[in-house]
């Protein structure tokens, strides 16, 4: 038995996480040891979507306070050591001036994942095909950890750490909506959900979130979202609800108060109308 364990060590890929954090983990799961700026290095690469950068700029953004020279000098060790270190699984790519991250088999990282889920999942909303926004929509769901490198503060990781965060509201956004026009809304709300975490004073949120709760039968929930939201508006920006949140708040008291359908008519023709893809 334990050739058969050591074969699926070896064909198992290494896992670069970048978001929520940054960690890389070897075939057998053990922690691979990489350098700040080598694992930087990668981010930078796989954030500009596999496409080639020049030498000299992706050293000016990773040694922004070094002279051309110096920076120039510390992007090729970091590039020796990221080869040396992960060899057949890195997806670095050298062409003359140029650099780049291709994706390989040998090399799992979670931005990357992240993207591809998203496209599939903007595709199935787009198609109106359940299944693909259900396991596409899982996939980045489980993908998106947190903030893209947390602790790297450069301007290039902080615009891309804000492209993804806005990028990951906007697909919860658009599922939990999806689920909501297609009468499900049990299967919206932990996107809605999430959405809200990610996005805490936008109350377009919270009113896609008791849309699904009145939907799924909970108004009484649907009525604590509406105080929560009001709670954080006022504590963070002093102002009160707007009239969107007043009305699902109303919305819900009403279905409350005569027991009537969490759809009514035509909440659910504007629904269907807003568009999700």
């Amino acid at each position: 038995m334990q050739p058969r364990r050591d074969a699926a060590i070896s064909t198992a890929p290494v896992c670069i996480t970048l978001l929520g954090g940054a960690d890389v983990r070897g075939p057998d799961g053990g922690p691979v040891t990489l350098s700040t700026r080598a694992l930087a290095l990668v981010a930078l690469l796989v954030a500009r979507d596999g496409m080639p950068q020049h030498r000299s700029q992706v050293a000016g953004l990773l040694w922004p306070d070094s002279t051309e020279a110096q920076a120039r000098t510390n992007l090729r060790r970091e590039v020796h050591l990221l080869r040396l270190v992960l060899s057949d699984a890195c997806g670095l790519v050298a062409d003359g001036p140029l650099l780049a991250w291709a994706a390989t088999d040998r090399c799992r990282i979670d931005v990357a994942t992240l993207r591809r889920a998203r496209d599939d999942a903007l595709a199935g909303v787009a198609r109106g095909d359940p299944r693909l926004v259900a396991d596409a929509g899982r996939a980045a769901h489980g993908a998106y950890q947190g903030p893209f490198l947390p602790t790297v503060h450069e301007e290039w990781a902080g615009q891309e750490r804000e492209r993804l965060h806005r990028d990951c509201v906007d697909l919860y956004a658009r599922i939990a909506r999806f689920w909501r026009d297609a009468g499900d809304p049990e299967r919206g709300l932990p996107y809605a959900r999430r959405r809200v975490r990610l996005a805490p004073l936008e109350e377009p949120g919270y009113v896609d979130l008791m849309a699904l709760q009145r939907g799924t039968g909970d108004r009484a929930g649907a009525v604590t979202t509406y105080h929560q939201a009001a709670s954080v508006l006022e504590q963070e920006l002093g102002v009160a609800p707007g009239p969107e949140l007043q009305r699902a708040l109303d919305a819900a008291l009403a279905e409350i108060s005569s027991g009537s359908g969490p759809w009514p008519e035509s909440e659910s023709a504007a629904g269907a109308g807003s568009g999700v893809g």
